[in-house]
Protein backbone atom coordinates (compact mmCIF):
# COMPACT_ATOMS: atom_id res chain seq x y z
CA UNK A 1 0.00 0.00 0.00
CA UNK A 2 2.76 2.48 0.54
CA UNK A 3 4.68 1.44 -2.09
CA UNK A 4 1.40 2.66 -4.27
CA UNK A 5 0.33 5.78 -2.20
CA UNK A 6 2.02 8.54 -4.77
CA UNK A 7 -0.68 7.07 -7.40
CA UNK A 8 -3.96 7.06 -5.18
CA UNK A 9 -3.06 10.18 -3.34
CA UNK A 10 -2.37 12.29 -7.19
CA UNK A 11 -6.23 10.93 -7.73
CA UNK A 12 -7.90 11.71 -4.49
CA UNK A 13 -6.36 15.11 -4.33
CA UNK A 14 -6.97 16.13 -7.92
CA UNK A 15 -9.56 18.23 -7.46
CA UNK A 16 -8.06 19.86 -4.23
CA UNK A 17 -5.63 23.47 -4.53
CA UNK A 18 -3.45 23.37 -1.76
CA UNK A 19 -0.59 26.04 -2.94
CA UNK A 20 2.00 23.12 -3.70
CA UNK A 21 1.71 22.14 0.02
CA UNK A 22 3.08 18.12 -0.06
CA UNK A 23 2.35 17.19 3.68
CA UNK A 24 0.02 17.76 6.85
CA UNK A 25 2.03 21.30 7.50
CA UNK A 26 -0.70 22.31 10.27
CA UNK A 27 -0.36 18.79 12.31
CA UNK A 28 2.70 18.86 11.86
CA UNK A 29 3.48 22.75 13.91
CA UNK A 30 2.75 20.20 17.43
CA UNK A 31 5.57 17.77 16.44
CA UNK A 32 8.06 20.29 15.27
CA UNK A 33 8.09 22.32 19.16
CA UNK A 34 7.62 18.80 20.56
CA UNK A 35 11.32 17.47 18.71
CA UNK A 36 12.85 20.28 20.36
CA UNK A 37 15.35 20.23 22.60
CA UNK A 38 14.50 16.18 22.35
CA UNK A 39 17.67 13.45 22.59
CA UNK A 40 17.90 9.78 22.44
CA UNK A 41 19.06 9.77 26.08
CA UNK A 42 16.19 10.68 27.46
CA UNK A 43 13.67 8.69 30.14
CA UNK A 44 9.77 7.87 29.69
CA UNK A 45 9.92 10.70 32.86
CA UNK A 46 11.97 13.34 31.45
CA UNK A 47 10.38 12.80 28.25
CA UNK A 48 6.29 13.31 29.90
CA UNK A 49 7.97 16.42 31.69
CA UNK A 50 8.77 17.78 27.92
CA UNK A 51 5.98 16.79 26.70
CA UNK A 52 3.66 19.36 29.38
CA UNK A 53 5.80 22.08 28.84
CA UNK A 54 5.86 22.23 25.21
CA UNK A 55 1.71 22.15 25.86
CA UNK A 56 2.23 24.06 28.59
CA UNK A 57 3.84 26.91 26.37
CA UNK A 58 1.52 26.41 23.13
CA UNK A 59 -1.74 26.71 25.71
CA UNK A 60 0.11 30.34 26.72
CA UNK A 61 0.50 31.36 23.78
CA UNK A 62 -2.93 31.01 22.22
CA UNK A 63 -4.45 31.98 25.35
CA UNK A 64 -2.42 35.54 24.59
CA UNK A 65 -3.43 35.59 21.37
CA UNK A 66 -7.11 35.07 22.04
CA UNK A 67 -6.90 37.74 24.42
CA UNK A 68 -5.19 39.83 21.97
CA UNK A 69 -7.80 39.54 19.49
CA UNK A 70 -10.98 39.56 21.43
CA UNK A 71 -9.88 42.97 23.64
CA UNK A 72 -8.94 44.97 20.80
CA UNK A 73 -10.18 46.10 17.38
CA UNK A 74 -7.75 47.19 14.70
CA UNK A 75 -8.19 51.09 13.47
CA UNK A 76 -10.15 51.67 10.11
CA UNK A 77 -7.70 53.22 7.79
CA UNK A 78 -10.30 52.95 4.47
CA UNK A 79 -12.82 55.17 3.15
CA UNK A 80 -15.22 52.28 3.74
CA UNK A 81 -15.43 52.11 7.73
CA UNK A 82 -18.72 50.53 7.66
CA UNK A 83 -17.97 47.01 6.45
CA UNK A 84 -14.27 47.41 8.18
CA UNK A 85 -15.30 47.44 11.32
CA UNK A 86 -17.06 44.18 10.37
CA UNK A 87 -14.24 42.71 9.49
CA UNK A 88 -12.47 43.47 12.43
CA UNK A 89 -14.76 42.09 14.90
CA UNK A 90 -15.52 39.00 13.37
CA UNK A 91 -11.85 37.78 11.97
CA UNK A 92 -8.70 37.56 14.05
CA UNK A 93 -6.50 40.31 13.79
CA UNK A 94 -4.04 38.36 11.19
CA UNK A 95 -6.72 37.60 8.44
CA UNK A 96 -7.96 41.28 9.14
CA UNK A 97 -4.82 43.23 8.05
CA UNK A 98 -5.16 41.07 4.57
CA UNK A 99 -8.73 41.77 4.20
CA UNK A 100 -7.49 45.66 4.61
CA UNK A 101 -4.96 45.33 2.12
CA UNK A 102 -7.97 44.32 -0.30
CA UNK A 103 -10.05 46.99 0.56
CA UNK A 104 -7.74 49.76 0.03
CA UNK A 105 -7.31 48.28 -3.83
CA UNK A 106 -11.08 48.85 -4.50
CA UNK A 107 -10.40 52.33 -5.73
CA UNK A 108 -8.86 50.09 -9.09
CA UNK A 109 -11.28 48.05 -10.21
CA UNK A 110 -14.86 48.46 -11.95
CA UNK A 111 -18.02 46.93 -13.42
CA UNK A 112 -17.29 45.71 -16.93
CA UNK A 113 -20.64 44.33 -17.42
CA UNK A 114 -23.91 43.05 -15.44
CA UNK A 115 -25.94 40.09 -16.10
CA UNK A 116 -29.11 40.16 -14.44
CA UNK A 117 -31.49 36.80 -14.60
CA UNK A 118 -34.34 35.76 -12.70
CA UNK A 119 -32.95 34.60 -9.31
CA UNK A 120 -29.44 35.80 -9.89
CA UNK A 121 -27.08 38.06 -10.81
CA UNK A 122 -23.41 37.91 -12.17
CA UNK A 123 -20.96 41.06 -11.96
CA UNK A 124 -18.27 41.21 -14.01
CA UNK A 125 -15.39 43.35 -12.34
CA UNK A 126 -12.15 43.93 -14.12
CA UNK A 127 -9.36 46.64 -13.29
CA UNK A 128 -9.76 50.16 -14.63
CA UNK A 129 -6.31 49.99 -16.56
CA UNK A 130 -6.48 46.56 -17.88
CA UNK A 131 -9.26 44.55 -18.88
CA UNK A 132 -7.97 41.69 -20.10
CA UNK A 133 -8.84 40.11 -16.49
CA UNK A 134 -12.05 39.85 -16.07
CA UNK A 135 -13.56 37.91 -12.79
CA UNK A 136 -17.28 36.97 -12.32
CA UNK A 137 -19.15 37.41 -8.97
CA UNK A 138 -22.03 35.87 -8.13
CA UNK A 139 -24.93 37.24 -6.37
CA UNK A 140 -27.57 34.51 -5.75
CA UNK A 141 -30.28 35.77 -3.05
CA UNK A 142 -32.56 32.96 -2.80
CA UNK A 143 -29.58 30.86 -1.89
CA UNK A 144 -28.53 30.83 1.90
CA UNK A 145 -25.99 28.12 1.44
CA UNK A 146 -23.83 30.78 -1.06
CA UNK A 147 -25.51 33.58 -1.27
CA UNK A 148 -22.39 35.12 -3.13
CA UNK A 149 -19.44 33.52 -4.68
CA UNK A 150 -16.75 34.29 -6.78
CA UNK A 151 -15.22 32.41 -10.32
CA UNK A 152 -11.49 33.10 -8.99
CA UNK A 153 -11.31 30.25 -6.53
CA UNK A 154 -9.99 32.63 -3.85
CA UNK A 155 -12.15 31.06 -1.33
CA UNK A 156 -11.38 27.95 -1.59
CA UNK A 157 -7.02 28.73 -1.27
CA UNK A 158 -7.33 31.03 1.30
CA UNK A 159 -10.62 30.96 3.09
CA UNK A 160 -11.19 34.93 2.78
CA UNK A 161 -13.45 36.98 0.53
CA UNK A 162 -11.44 38.68 -2.44
CA UNK A 163 -11.32 42.07 -3.43
CA UNK A 164 -13.95 41.71 -6.34
CA UNK A 165 -16.64 40.71 -3.72
CA UNK A 166 -15.91 43.59 -1.44
CA UNK A 167 -16.30 45.34 -4.33
CA UNK A 168 -19.53 44.09 -5.29
CA UNK A 169 -21.01 43.93 -1.83
CA UNK A 170 -20.02 48.06 -1.29
CA UNK A 171 -20.18 49.54 -4.67
CA UNK A 172 -23.48 48.03 -5.98
CA UNK A 173 -25.09 45.95 -3.35
CA UNK A 174 -24.63 48.86 -0.65
CA UNK A 175 -24.05 46.22 2.38
CA UNK A 176 -21.76 46.83 5.88
CA UNK A 177 -21.53 43.28 6.97
CA UNK A 178 -19.89 40.49 4.67
CA UNK A 179 -22.34 37.28 4.09
CA UNK A 180 -22.05 34.39 6.48
CA UNK A 181 -21.06 32.16 3.31
CA UNK A 182 -17.94 34.35 3.21
CA UNK A 183 -17.00 33.82 6.36
CA UNK A 184 -15.13 30.76 7.75
CA UNK A 185 -15.16 30.08 11.16
CA UNK A 186 -11.60 28.66 11.61
CA UNK A 187 -10.67 31.93 10.61
CA UNK A 188 -13.06 34.31 12.68
CA UNK A 189 -12.46 35.22 16.37
CA UNK A 190 -15.03 32.44 17.70
CA UNK A 191 -12.66 29.60 16.47
CA UNK A 192 -11.23 27.63 19.44
CA UNK A 193 -10.06 24.30 18.28
CA UNK A 194 -6.55 23.55 19.36
CA UNK A 195 -5.84 23.03 23.44
CA UNK A 196 -8.37 23.69 25.58
CA UNK A 197 -7.91 26.54 27.91
CA UNK A 198 -8.56 24.82 31.00
CA UNK A 199 -5.48 22.38 32.21
CA UNK A 200 -6.22 19.20 33.10
CA UNK A 201 -3.26 17.80 33.88
CA UNK A 202 -1.54 16.78 37.87
CA UNK A 203 1.52 16.20 36.19
CA UNK A 204 2.95 19.36 39.06
CA UNK A 205 0.05 19.03 40.89
CA UNK A 206 2.24 18.76 44.39
CA UNK A 207 0.34 14.71 44.88
CA UNK A 208 -3.62 16.28 44.53
CA UNK A 209 -6.41 13.97 44.94
CA UNK A 210 -8.43 15.28 42.77
CA UNK A 211 -10.66 18.62 41.58
CA UNK A 212 -11.48 19.68 44.91
CA UNK A 213 -8.14 19.54 46.41
CA UNK A 214 -7.06 21.05 43.64
CA UNK A 215 -9.70 24.11 43.71
CA UNK A 216 -8.54 24.52 47.49
CA UNK A 217 -5.17 25.10 46.54
CA UNK A 218 -5.76 27.42 43.87
CA UNK A 219 -7.40 29.45 46.31
CA UNK A 220 -5.27 29.44 49.14
CA UNK A 221 -2.61 30.52 46.60
CA UNK A 222 -4.57 33.58 46.10
CA UNK A 223 -5.30 34.39 49.30
CA UNK A 224 -1.98 34.11 50.63
CA UNK A 225 -0.25 36.38 47.97
CA UNK A 226 -2.40 39.27 49.58
CA UNK A 227 -1.54 38.45 53.04
CA UNK A 228 1.73 38.19 52.13
CA UNK A 229 1.87 41.35 50.40
CA UNK A 230 0.24 42.94 53.81
CA UNK A 231 2.66 41.00 56.19
CA UNK A 232 6.02 42.07 54.20
CA UNK A 233 4.90 45.98 54.85
CA UNK A 234 4.48 45.20 59.05
CA UNK A 235 6.72 43.66 61.81
CA UNK A 236 4.08 42.35 63.79
CA UNK A 237 1.93 41.04 61.19
CA UNK A 238 4.86 39.29 59.60
CA UNK A 239 5.47 37.47 62.83
CA UNK A 240 2.01 36.80 63.72
CA UNK A 241 2.01 35.17 60.13
CA UNK A 242 4.75 32.98 60.55
CA UNK A 243 3.76 31.59 63.82
CA UNK A 244 0.05 30.92 62.40
CA UNK A 245 1.96 29.05 59.40
CA UNK A 246 3.97 27.34 61.55
CA UNK A 247 0.93 25.74 63.93
CA UNK A 248 -0.67 25.11 60.45
CA UNK A 249 2.78 23.11 59.31
CA UNK A 250 3.02 20.91 62.67
CA UNK A 251 -0.97 20.07 62.52
CA UNK A 252 0.46 18.29 58.99
CA UNK A 253 -0.82 14.36 58.77
CA UNK A 254 1.90 12.61 58.52
CA UNK A 255 1.81 8.85 56.74
CA UNK A 256 2.02 6.03 58.60
CA UNK A 257 5.15 5.01 56.00
CA UNK A 258 7.24 7.97 57.52
CA UNK A 259 6.33 7.18 60.71
CA UNK A 260 7.83 3.82 60.92
CA UNK A 261 9.85 4.04 57.75
CA UNK A 262 9.79 3.06 54.17
CA UNK A 263 10.94 -0.56 54.83
CA UNK A 264 9.24 -1.56 57.41
CA UNK A 265 6.19 -0.66 56.07
CA UNK A 266 6.77 -2.34 52.72
CA UNK A 267 7.72 -5.46 54.96
CA UNK A 268 3.94 -5.12 56.61
CA UNK A 269 2.41 -4.63 53.97
CA UNK A 270 3.78 -7.62 52.24
CA UNK A 271 2.89 -9.74 56.09
CA UNK A 272 -0.60 -8.89 55.88
CA UNK A 273 -2.81 -11.54 54.81
CA UNK A 274 -4.86 -10.82 51.75
CA UNK A 275 -8.61 -10.54 51.85
CA UNK A 276 -9.30 -13.10 49.16
CA UNK A 277 -7.98 -16.13 50.77
CA UNK A 278 -6.56 -18.00 47.75
CA UNK A 279 -2.96 -18.75 47.80
CA UNK A 280 -1.54 -18.13 44.21
CA UNK A 281 1.32 -20.29 43.79
CA UNK A 282 3.47 -21.35 40.82
CA UNK A 283 1.47 -23.48 37.41
CA UNK A 284 1.82 -27.15 37.27
CA UNK A 285 3.99 -28.34 35.23
CA UNK A 286 2.92 -29.81 31.54
CA UNK A 287 4.12 -32.00 29.51
CA UNK A 288 4.29 -31.64 26.08
CA UNK A 289 3.11 -34.00 23.26
CA UNK A 290 5.71 -35.99 21.17
CA UNK A 291 8.59 -38.12 22.02
CA UNK A 292 11.36 -37.10 23.92
CA UNK A 293 14.43 -35.98 22.62
CA UNK A 294 17.84 -38.20 22.87
CA UNK A 295 20.49 -37.72 24.84
CA UNK A 296 23.55 -36.56 22.93
CA UNK A 297 26.77 -39.67 22.63
CA UNK A 298 29.59 -37.82 23.98
CA UNK A 299 32.50 -38.86 22.42
CA UNK A 300 35.82 -39.05 24.08
CA UNK A 301 38.65 -38.18 21.52
CA UNK A 302 42.15 -40.65 21.87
Amino acid sequence: MYRKKTLWTASYLSDGFFLGMRSNQRSESLNSSLHLHLDYGMTIVDLVVHYENCIDRLRENEAEDDCTANQSLPPSITAYKAIEDHDALVFTPANFYILQKDLLKLAELEIFETLVGVQRSTYIVTWKNNHKLRYDVIYEPSNLDETISYSYGMMVRKGLPSKHIFFVLVNVLKLSEIPNCCVLRRLTKHARHGLPAQRRSDLFGWGWSGEEQRSWYSRLSIKDAQAFHVASNDTFLFDDLMKCLDNIILQRKIPLEEIIGQRRYKRMIGNAPEESGGIIGDPPNIRSKGAPKKPRKVVQKL
